[in-house]
């Protein structure tokens, strides 16, 4: 319940500026019903439909939702934002070495498709060193992915 509490807390503060620009809350489920509306208020029902429904992964992996599989992230805003967002999911899937939240972690990382396998074997075989602590915060936890990946010849290019 804390870490809930504060992740949408932390959601709120970190993507607030962006929402009220153009950029809006990125894809998914909020984007798609409040489709064509503008202003403050219409990007921060997306925002908040898209983080109670946790859809954004979903359409993410799935290319659904007004997601698209092959962008890669404008800014490193919205990896922050997925990760603070999806940290115990993210550490769950990281352990196992696939699942949802892995793949969208991929996807906004820009990992290429013909990397991907190997991304999840390197983060799962890192597991330890990526969440280091009995609860990380999304900062250590990118900065123990770039890390790691920063050491692996095929994932350097991906850290930017």
């Amino acid at each position: 319940m804390k870490r809930a509490l504060i992740s949408g807390l932390l959601l709120s503060v970190v993507a607030l500026p962006v929402m009220a620009g153009n950029e809006g809350p990125g894809c998914g489920l909020g984007n798609q019903i409040w489709k064509g509306k503008s202003g403050l208020m219409a990007h921060i029902s997306a925002g908040t439909t898209n983080s109670s429904f946790s859809n954004q992964a979903f359409g993410i992996t799935s290319g659904t939702l007004g997601c698209n599989q092959n962008a890669v992230a404008s800014n490193e805003l919205e990896k922050k934002v997925f990760v603070a967002s999806n940290i115990d999911d993210l550490a769950q899937d990281i352990a196992q070495g696939n699942g949802q939240h892995l793949s969208s972690l991929a996807a906004l990382m820009g990992i290429e498709e013909q990397d991907k396998d190997a991304f999840f074997s390197l983060t799962q075989s890192n597991f330890e060193n990526i969440f280091n602590s009995e609860e990380p915060t999304y900062k250590e936890v990118l900065a123990a992915l770039d890390s790691t990946m920063a050491t692996d010849q095929r994932f350097a290019h991906y850290v930017r």
